[in-house]
């Protein structure tokens, strides 16, 4: 089963996983969550730029494939929130790895770009 209605067709774990996780928006996503469960809102804005719709496509698909599970935070709060699944809590290792990878691409101009210290620890 693939997360998105484009597929990459193939019989191989790297396009498999690159089906569900390859979308815009869905890694960061699951960067976002890393960290601990978090509301909708909350999600919105750790990721600028995302729409609503998107986000909730996003989530929809992930919770499909047990990388999200939706979560009810405990009192005092008791709303409901995003958690990582089993699955999303297997891509921490990888994207850890790849995160460190990716800084080694980034300009040192940082003039205009957005920051956070949560983005460089994310676990």
């Amino acid at each position: 089963m693939t997360g998105s209605t484009r597929t990459y067709g193939q019989k191989c774990g790297l396009a498999a996983s690159l089906d569900l996780l390859g979308e815009r928006w869905t890694l960061l996503i699951v960067r976002e969550l890393a960290r601990g469960p978090k509301r909708f809102g909350d999600l919105l804005g750790g990721l600028n730029g995302i729409g609503t719709n998107l986000l909730s496509t996003r989530l929809k698909t992930l919770e499909a494939a047990g990388v999200v599970k939706a979560v009810t935070l405990p009192a005092p709060a008791e709303v409901p929130a995003y958690d990582l699944g089993e699955r999303g809590r297997s891509l921490l290792p990888i994207l850890e790895e790849l995160a460190l990878w990716g800084f080694e691409l980034l300009d040192t101009d940082l003039e205009g770009v957005k920051t956070r210290a949560a983005w460089a620890a994310m676990t």
